[in-house]
């Protein structure tokens, strides 16, 4: 059963890496780019105005580095992900 666990448990990440969409709105991209450059920012609805306020722009460029796959960002999901399994 642990096998068993363990492979569910590596579908799932291999799964989550391949998920291509929905594409991530400009203004997702922009509050991950802002994180990246200070992870103590916390998202609130001022947060957010502010990034869609920066991707109207003229001439905006996201920043390089900037993660675009759905569910992948910090990796924390990915790094996280356990399966336990239990005798009854």
């Amino acid at each position: 059963m642990d096998g068993l666990g363990e492979r569910a448990q590596e579908d799932v990440k291999e799964t989550i890496n391949q998920i291509t969409s929905p594409p991530l709105s400009p203004i997702t991209l922009e509050l991950r780019a802002m994180k990246h450059k200070n992870p103590a920012l916390k998202i609130t609805g001022a947060t957010v105005g502010e990034a869609a306020a920066r991707v109207r722009q003229p001439g905006y460029q996201l920043a390089s580095g900037t993660s675009d796959k759905p569910l992948i960002d910090s990796k924390l999901m990915i790094t996280t992900l356990t399966h336990t399994t239990e005798t009854k």
